[in-house]
């Protein structure tokens, strides 16, 4: 019994986590671009919320669409903020969850699962906030290096 619970702990902790880190996305798009085309967060059985929000009741990942275009448009400071700020949040969860460990050993499940998203997400393998970052940015370096005058 005690192992049900703890599997069901650390996937309530990774699926407050994975929200967070697809809002985070969210408000660097609207703050950076201006627009968004898509925030999904789970993978089945998702449910509309307004035009542009989709949520499932099984969270694994999610992902927050901008269009391409406008990424590549944009310096690669916001491409790096963008991509990050998933990132980030994941990092002040931990901080938050340290914090309060004292209070209750369930955070320590809360830090250990945002450090797993931290080291998945700077992984540079297709689909991770690491990969598609180094992928425009590369993109904008060889597209920077073209005389375009």
């Amino acid at each position: 019994m005690e192992i049900c619970r703890i599997v069901a702990l650390v996937y309530v902790c990774h699926a407050v986590s994975a929200i967070l880190h697809e809002l985070g996305h969210w408000l660097a798009a609207k703050k950076l671009y201006g627009q968004y085309e898509e925030v999904r967060i789970g993978n089945f059985f998702c449910i509309s919320i307004g035009r542009k929000f989709r949520i499932s009741p099984i969270i694994l990942n999610g992902y927050v669409s901008v269009n391409q275009e406008v990424v590549l448009d944009s310096s690669k400071r916001n491409v790096v903020v963008f991509f990050g700020a998933g990132l980030l949040v994941n990092l002040i969860l931990i901080i938050a969850a340290l914090s309060l460990t004292i209070c209750n050993s369930a955070f320590v499940y809360l830090v250990w699962v945002n450090i797993v998203h931290i080291v998945a997400g700077i992984l540079p393998v297709e689909g991770t906030d690491g990969y598609n970052m180094i992928r425009i940015l590369s993109h904008k370096s060889k597209y920077d290096e073209v005389d375009v005058h």
